[in-house]
C-alpha cells in the first residue's frame, strides 16, 4: 500500500508532467481537442494543487475539493488583472502560471523527497 508521501510524489510528478506538456503545446502551438483536454485538466487542477498540498489536509476529499476551488480562483484573479491592466495576453500568461506553477510541483518533490529521508 502506498504511503501517503508516495502518493502525493506521484500527484505532484503527474501534475508536473501536464505543466510542462502546457507549456510545450502552448510554445509549440499546437491546437486541438487533445489540447484543450491538457488545458482543462491543468487549469482546473493544477495551481490549486500545488498551493493547497503545502498544507496537507487530513482529508482527500478535502484536498481535492480545495485545489479545484483555489485553481478557479487563481485563474479568475489573472484574468481579472489582465482585464483590469488592459492587458489581455492570455497565452504568455496562462505559461507563466503553468511554469510557477510547475516550479511549486517540484518544490512539493523535494518536500516530499526531504521529508522521506528524515524519516529513514
Amino acid at each position: 500500500m502506498k504511503t501517503a508521501g508516495s502518493l502525493h510524489r506521484v500527484i505532484a510528478s503527474v501534475l508536473l508532467a501536464l505543466s510542462v506538456l502546457v507549456i510545450l503545446l502552448a510554445l509549440l502551438d499546437v491546437s486541438g481537442s487533445f489540447r484543450l483536454l491538457v488545458v482543462t485538466a491543468f487549469s482546473l487542477l493544477a495551481p490549486g494543487w500545488a498551493v493547497v498540498a503545502f498544507w496537507r489536509p487530513d482529508n482527500k476529499a478535502t484536498e481535492w475539493i480545495t485545489a479545484v476551488a483555489v485553481s478557479i480562483s487563481i485563474l479568475i484573479i489573472v484574468a481579472m488583472a489582465m482585464v483590469l491592466l488592459s492587458a489581455w495576453y492570455p497565452v504568455p500568461v496562462f505559461v507563466t502560471l503553468a511554469a510557477v506553477t510547475a516550479a511549486a510541483l517540484v518544490i512539493q518533490l523535494r518536500r516530499t523527497d526531504l521529508t522521506e529521508v528524515a524519516a529513514r
